[in-house]
């Protein structure tokens, strides 16, 4: 049984060459002001919790405007191309003109957004491997979830700038 839904970010910076992820790095506090778990680790741009009743979509929209920001969430694609599923997870993908991300309002419980290369992929350290209330205390380690990581490669396989 689906029991979360993500979504991935691609967009180009200028900053950087060629397509990047925005990943979202886990704060210390959560969206109910309690200490966050794995807090320093990354995770895809959007990411929670299917509750009772809704559908995939229901809660990756509702989990965009919580994270990101309502007006944010109007500039996302409604084509968005699922990546990657499992037993208990479903993550889609989406190209964003970089000219919207300005519009991210983030919630108190972020970490921040981080753009990722697809070259910075095998770098990216298995959160699991790290005490759940410590987290990633090094900042410059990215340790991400195991089937978040490879949603993150299938991601820039599959998307690109649209034509």
């Amino acid at each position: 049984m689906i029991k979360s839904a993500g979504l991935i970010i691609i967009t180009q910076l200028p900053s950087c060459k060629g397509n990047v992820a925005i990943l979202h790095r886990r704060g210390i506090l959560n969206e109910k002001l309690t200490p966050q778990s794995w807090p320093g680790g990354y995770q895809v741009t959007a990411t929670g919790k299917i509750e009772t009743g809704e559908t995939s979509d229901n809660a990756l929209e509702r989990e965009t405007v919580e994270e990101l920001g309502k007006e944010f969430s109007l500039s996302i694609p409604s084509e968005m191309m699922r990546v990657f599923r499992s037993d208990i997870r479903i993550i889609y993908a989406v190209w964003i003109s970089p000219e919207n991300l300005p519009q991210v309002s983030l919630s108190l419980a972020s970490g921040g957004l981080v753009p990722i290369t697809r070259k910075m992929i095998p770098q990216i350290k298995n959160l699991l491997m790290f005490d759940k209330k410590k987290g990633v205390q090094d900042g410059n380690v990215i340790a991400m979830f195991p089937d978040e990581k490879e949603a993150l490669k299938w991601a820039f396989n599959r998307i690109s700038i649209p034509r």
